[in-house]
């Protein structure tokens, strides 16, 4: 660097012996803030490495400053869903502001059982589906007759194509992601048998005036 002063009555004036310079570091982010996915009850933690001088933080949520989030890192002791969002953080010091890249935060619950298939009371040979309703992240499912897994049954639905006296009983799906498992409550199935004729009506022959019986 070559620094020149010059005296305001003598512009030849070109002395600097007696003059200290300090050339400050620019402030740099050496390591961003990285994205985090985590269970409802888990912490968030989120931080941030920069070098420069006097540094200052402020974490902000969506692009909101976050009250009393001014440390180089940012913890969340016990995450709820609202506090999925993207965060940042914004470093101040003597040579400027500058902001980090933006680091989401996810917070998955175990699965919310919203609705499934009411007791029902169906004839033999017709269809049938039972359907779950649940919400939440990377959620499977395994179907269950009578606390028994059904084979090869791990969709949200249950299809019957023709019900059989032996499909009657109680059925429920039990329901996992990264965060739990749920448990649906039991669908009663009750199948009725179809009315068969075990004797048929058979002609004959009467008198005129005669009572006939069938």
């Amino acid at each position: 660097y070559q620094i020149k002063i010059e005296d305001a009555e003598d512009p030849n004036t070109n002395d600097i012996s007696n003059n200290n310079f300090t050339i400050m570091e620019a402030t740099k982010i050496t390591q961003q803030p990285e994205m985090v996915s985590v269970c409802v009850g888990q912490p968030v933690n989120l931080s941030i490495t920069a070098t420069g001088q006097n540094l200052k933080y402020q974490w902000r949520k969506n692009g909101a400053d976050i009250a009393n989030a001014t440390q180089r890192t940012y913890t969340i002791q016990t995450a709820s869903v609202s506090d999925a969002g993207n965060y940042s953080c914004a470093i101040d010091s003597d040579c400027g502001k500058i902001f980090s890249n933006s680091a989401s935060v996810t917070v998955n619950s175990s699965p919310v059982i919203n609705s499934i298939t009411k007791d029902t009371i169906i004839c033999e040979g017709k269809p049938l589906s039972l359907a779950v309703v649940a919400s939440g992240s990377g959620l499977s499912y395994q179907w269950r007759k009578n606390g028994v897994n059904i084979q090869n049954s791990t969709k949200s639905t249950l299809t019957f194509i023709e019900m059989a006296k032996s499909d009657a009983g109680d059925y429920d799906c039990v329901i996992n992601n990264s965060c739990g498992e749920s448990i649906t409550p039991k669908t009663s199935i009750q199948v009725i048998k179809l009315p068969a004729i075990t004797k048929q009506p058979v002609g004959t022959s009467v008198n005129v005036g005669s009572q006939v019986t069938f």
